[in-house]
């Protein structure tokens, strides 16, 4: 059966192309925490249980910023070393990553 006609839903909510975001609760906490980190030049982490929302609050939060003066970076990969976390860091920053977990970090830092 289709889950659409089962649920009576128009469309799949959980979809890329979905314009319309219901602004939960949880939506508008993560969004204020979202802003504190736009505000003080932050570096965050959102996690959750699958299905909680996370991807569609940062994807509506993401759309709202100005593109020419911030870069979002979406590094996919949990379940990495501190290190391995730091090279992808570095990657996605444009920098070419140094051999050294401590010379990494710093590298992060300074960009």
């Amino acid at each position: 059966m289709d889950y659409l006609m089962y649920y009576g839903m128009t469309h799949n909510p959980f979809d890329k192309s979905v314009k319309t975001v219901i602004k939960t609760i949880d939506h508008q906490e993560l969004t204020f925490r979202l802003n504190y980190l736009v505000q003080t030049l932050g570096l965050g982490i959102v996690t959750g249980r699958p299905g909680t929302g996370k991807t569609i609050i940062l994807r509506d939060f993401v759309g709202q910023l100005d593109q020419n003066q911030y870069r979002v970076n979406y590094l996919p990969l949990s379940t990495v070393s501190v290190s391995d976390f730091y090279s992808q860091l570095a990657i996605s920053l444009g920098i070419e990553p140094a051999y050294r977990k401590a010379q990494k970090f710093r590298q992060i830092q300074e960009r």
